[in-house]
């Protein structure tokens, strides 16, 4: 299992769902924050980056297995 968002997930699959979701719902909240520059990077942001970067995935044709 792994600790997300304050929860326990069994599947990577249901660890993305639930971020994703708890970054909808909390998209203001830090998340991280770069060691070497002190940049805080949002919830909101990191989901937004990570869908950005499966669609550009998906349009170079890569597919989930």
């Amino acid at each position: 299992m792994i600790a997300c968002c304050d929860q326990l997930c069994t599947t990577e699959t249901e660890e993305m769902h639930n971020f994703f979701s708890w970054a909808q719902a909390q998209p203001e909240r830090v998340v991280l924050t770069q060691a070497d520059t002190g940049r805080r990077y949002t919830a909101g942001e990191i989901a937004q980056g990570a869908q950005q970067m499966a669609q550009w995935l998906a349009q170079q044709g890569l597919q989930a297995e």
